[in-house]
């Protein structure tokens, strides 16, 4: 179905106009399968297993391939609460393929699109008081380098992470960030999400000329820049 921008209503497939308000509807992207997509091929390539898909073998570059066509990335007031936030998931979990998952840094003018949704909708996440994506968000944010010498933007980090805190200590104080009532799983990701924004980071150094043979992989960053 198709998510009206304007009033929130859900419309048939098909639909060129909301029922209830008459605004003009948008075909919305699959960011949920777009994460997964992005997610799984990378995994299977770590561990080194070919994935098929329709008897098809599909890659990692196969995937980021479409990439281009996607990364035009709306507001809540656009999407949706619920869109909004797969598309949130979407961004940063391509921020985490791209880095080996925190491991090397991104540079951020390498993937602008990326940078500046975080930096402008961190605000918005947090006024959410979703501690899964403040710290997701936080984390990519520093992934593409960001500390405490970016006087204009670590202000706005710095907030997020005494929010998590503060809303960590009106959960019991317990490192604890989820509801009593949700399951184990929820429990330990809403946690695990809320503690990477809030740690201190270091990575390692992106590959050089002339070096040689490397002891890591060459980041996957490099990779997705090639390929396109």
């Amino acid at each position: 179905p198709k998510h009206c921008g304007h009033c929130g209503k859900l419309n048939l497939r098909g639909a060129g106009n909301c029922i209830e308000c008459n605004a003009h509807l948008h075909a919305r992207v699959d960011y949920g399968a777009l994460t997964d997509a992005l997610v799984w091929t990378y995994l299977f390539e770590e561990i080194g297993l070919p994935l098929l898909c329709n008897n098809s073998r599909v890659s990692f570059l196969d995937v980021v391939a479409i990439l281009p066509v996607v990364r035009t990335y709306q507001r809540i007031d656009e999407l949706g609460h619920d869109f909004f936030r797969l598309q949130c998931y979407f961004v940063t979990h391509y921020i985490y393929v791209l880095s080996d998952w925190g491991r090397h840094m991104v540079h951020r003018e390498l993937f602008e699109e990326e940078f500046l949704f975080l930096l402008l909708n961190l605000g918005q996440v947090t006024s959410m008081e979703d501690p899964e994506l403040i710290g997701e968000f936080i984390q990519c944010l520093r992934i593409f380098g960001v500390s405490s010498v970016d006087s204009t933007i670590w202000p706005l980090i710095h907030d997020a992470m005494l929010f998590l805190l503060k809303l960590e200590q009106h959960c019991t104080g317990q490192a604890v960030w989820a509801k009593p009532n949700d399951t184990p799983y929820d429990r330990y990701h809403t946690a695990y999400c809320a503690a990477i924004g809030l740690m201190s980071y270091s990575f390692l150094p992106h590959p050089e000329a002339g070096q040689g043979r490397l002891s890591h992989p060459v980041p996957r960053a490099f990779q997705v820049r090639r390929a396109s």
